[in-house]
């Protein structure tokens, strides 16, 4: 996957401590646990070939051995475009990556929506990203809070910074809120449909 910009977060591509969706997504790592035999590389065995022990079970047994790595989301993307299972070792972690996918995908949307500027967008590369953020939503999706719907009446009182409300802003406090959202009842809400109908009228199969 190329590391590819909206033209209009370009500049911001490497400002850190601040950086891009997609500058994150290319360079900042998560420990995971995988199989061994998903690291090795096409070209790695077309070239080098497997080593053996001799022991044809053995040699099944390690390279179908789990094994914990430091990987991209990127990365992590490419695992899943070969099948590979993949073990976040912090699965609270989940809701950070797909956050990230989530932003660098709204990027490319408003680029593909507002902007003439990008004539060659990496439009297969960004569905597949909402693929693997679809299939990671099924994990993040428990580690995220409750949020809510609307500004809570606790949330204005206490921006008013009446002392005399003080009394009524802790009984409200205390009260079960009637507008959360339960997010771990919610989809993912894909971008593929954005992506595909920018295709469509630019004359690409689909």
């Amino acid at each position: 996957m190329e590391n590819k910009e909206p033209v209009f977060r370009k500049k911001r591509a490497s400002s850190l401590p601040n950086p891009t969706a997609a500058y994150r997504l290319f360079y900042r790592r998560y420990l995971v646990r995988i199989q061994r035999i998903h690291l090795i590389s096409d070209d790695e065995i077309n070239v080098v070939g497997i080593a053996s022990t001799g022991d044809k079970q053995f040699d099944k047994d390690l390279l179908q051995e789990w094994i914990w790595t430091y990987m991209t989301p990127v990365v992590m993307v490419e695992m899943h475009l070969k099948g590979a299972d993949l073990i976040i070792d912090d699965p609270k972690q989940s809701v950070e990556i797909y956050n990230t996918i989530v932003e660098h995908l709204s990027d490319w949307d408003k680029e593909l929506k507002f902007s003439l500027n990008y004539n060659n967008p990496p439009t297969d590369d960004l569905i597949v990203f909402d693929e693997f953020a679809e299939r990671l939503w099924h994990v993040a999706k428990h580690y995220v809070k409750q949020e809510r719907e609307t500004v809570s009446l606790f949330k204005a009182l206490s921006a008013i910074g009446n002392q005399n409300n003080r009394a009524l802003t802790r009984k409200i406090a205390k009260l079960e809120p009637e507008n959360l959202v339960d997010l771990s009842k919610k989809s993912h809400d894909p971008f593929r449909d954005s992506i595909l109908s920018y295709d469509k009228t630019r004359g690409r199969n689909s």
